[in-house]
C-alpha cells in the first residue's frame, strides 16, 4: 500500500499572523469620509475580536445588545460598535463591598 500524498489538502500558515490581525486584513472597508473607514466584521470575525463564541454573538444581537448592519440576509458588525460594547461592560471594581 503506497501512501499518497495530497499537498493540496493539506493547510499551512507559512506567516505567524496573530488573529487579529487576519480580522483586520479581511475586514471591509467602506466609505470615504476624510479617512474614516468603517470596518465592517462577520459573525465569526466579531467573535474572535470580542474573544466569544459565535452564539454568543448571535444571542446578543437577537437581544439587541449589538448593534448591527444589515446588506439583505448579510449581518456586519462595525468594529467601533464592538470596541464601545466592550468598554461598556468594563467592571471598574474589584473587590468586596467595603461595609
Amino acid at each position: 500500500m503506497s501512501q499518497i500524498n495530497a499537498p493540496h489538502t493539506i493547510r499551512q500558515h507559512s506567516d505567524q499572523t496573530s488573529a487579529r490581525d487576519r480580522i483586520a486584513a479581511t475586514s471591509t472597508r467602506l466609505g470615504n469620509d476624510g479617512g474614516r473607514h468603517l470596518s465592517l466584521l462577520n459573525v465569526n470575525q466579531a467573535a474572535a475580536t470580542l474573544a466569544v463564541s459565535k452564539r454568543t454573538v448571535q444571542q446578543l444581537t437577537a437581544d439587541r445588545l449589538l448593534a448591527v448592519v444589515k446588506f439583505g440576509r448579510n449581518v456586519r458588525y462595525d468594529l467601533a460598535d464592538l470596541q464601545r460594547f466592550a468598554e461598556s461592560r468594563k467592571v471598574r471594581e474589584i473587590g468586596w463591598k467595603k461595609a
